[in-house]
């Protein structure tokens, strides 16, 4: 690891390598997470546990990273769903619209893909910003 590779209002301080170990398996546990939500809350759990050990290093970056991609799609999708909840009564118009000749039936599919990639969207954007980090991680890079 040589200073060049790091910001220059980076930490200098040596991380423990056991530190290292838990900012990468915090990547891990979140991006697994995805697919398995309960894996989330041990990501978020060994993410604010041991970011305290990071404090003055360069991976202290991560876990912040980690934290804020988190809380960020967090608020996404609480939006997305509030949203989809005050528009929930548009589906019976859509049926209204669909049974009386207005829409057809492909238009009505396209609706309903539409929720579904506002859900996505965040799922998405939090998966790049874990696979980023791991990635600069990986090469002991700060981010």
């Amino acid at each position: 690891m040589n200073d060049a590779s790091h910001p220059a209002d980076a930490p200098s301080a040596k991380p423990l390598p056991i530190t290292r170990m838990f900012a990468k398996t915090c990547y891990g546990f979140f991006i697994a997470g995805c697919f398995l939500p309960p894996l989330l809350l041990i990501a978020l759990t060994l993410n604010l546990l041991r970011r305290g050990h990071a404090k003055g290093t360069w991976l202290e970056s991560h876990f912040r990273r980690q934290l804020n991609a988190f809380l960020l799609t967090l608020a996404m999708l609480a939006l997305v769903v509030l949203a989809l909840v005050s528009l929930s009564g548009s589906a019976y118009l859509l049926g209204a619209m669909v049974g009386a000749g207005a829409l057809t039936s492909q238009s009505a599919e396209a609706f309903i893909l539409l929720p579904i990639a506002a859900v996505l969207l965040p799922v998405v954007f939090f998966l790049v910003r874990m696979a980023s980090g791991l990635s600069a991680l990986n090469r002991n890079e700060a981010i």
